[in-house]
């Protein structure tokens, strides 16, 4: 069994679940005999994973929850890695997939993403405000080159932060964080607050790193991560929080 690769999923969907209480405890059921550890959200806007086991367990997990939700889609990114970064799996109940303490989201709302290829040229735009949707432990791992740091603790400080910031809002602006779920509800927040010109990276910095390679790409930051690997940016990541709670630092 030890020739069985590790591999580290993370992945979300915005879908209305309405009996979360019987997600959960089917997911919990189906996890007993998988060597998976790592974390699950439930709410009734959507379900939210990061987790990390043997391929093939994660892959049985991932269609049993499709099937759990009556979904064919959901936003997933896959890596390889040497070890699991988690300690012990957990499904849990939350108000919110990703925490912003506005409520429930407009799903039709999120639009305009901009694939990798299509990133650089869009925010080598003079005109293009580019925001980073992230907190501060993670932009000081790395960032996009001429992005705004809105100095945001967690989350939930976005809205406070946004407002800050005074963007016009007819200001066309392109937002990012490491997956992509951040993005998603921060446009559709914008968007419900009166922002018109939004788009957002499609999987965040992760689906960058991975379309971009080994090549040299537009970020900076400390530690040579003009060479970031996808691994050792969630790394990074995962060393700067409590890995137990690793969901709720907001790392996606």
């Amino acid at each position: 069994m030890d020739d069985l690769k590790y591999k580290l999923f993370t992945f979300y969907r915005f879908v209305k679940i309405k009996k979360i209480e019987y997600v959960k405890y089917k997911i919990d059921q189906s996890l007993k005999e998988k060597y998976i550890r790592g974390s699950i959200l439930i709410a009734n806007e959507g379900i939210n994973a990061s987790i990390s086991g043997r391929e093939n367990d994660l892959y049985e997990i991932l269609e049993f929850i499709k099937r759990l939700l009556k979904i064919k889609k959901i936003i997933l990114k896959e890596n390889e890695t040497d070890f699991i970064p988690f300690n012990r799996m957990k499904v849990r109940l939350k108000k919110e997939i990703v925490s912003l303490g506005k409520g429930k989201i407009n799903s039709s709302k999120i639009k305009n993403h901009i694939h990798p290829s299509k990133w650089d040229e869009l925010v080598s735009d003079s005109e293009v405000k580019l925001l980073d949707v992230r907190n501060l432990y993670e932009i000081e791992i790395g960032k996009f080159k001429g992005s705004i740091n809105p100095y945001t603790l967690t989350f939930r400080d976005f809205p406070k932060k946004i407002q800050e910031l005074k963007i016009d809002k007819n200001q066309k602006i392109a937002m990012y964080c490491t997956g992509g779920i951040r993005c998603e509800k921060a446009s559709a927040y914008l968007s419900d607050i009166g922002y018109k010109n939004l788009y957002q990276l499609e999987g965040g910095i992760l689906n960058y790193l991975e379309y971009k390679k080994k090549q040299e790409v537009s970020l900076i930051g400390k530690a040579n991560v003009l060479c970031l690997t996808i691994e050792s940016l969630l790394v990074k990541i995962y060393q700067k929080v409590d890995i137990v709670n690793v969901m709720d630092a907001e790392v996606l």
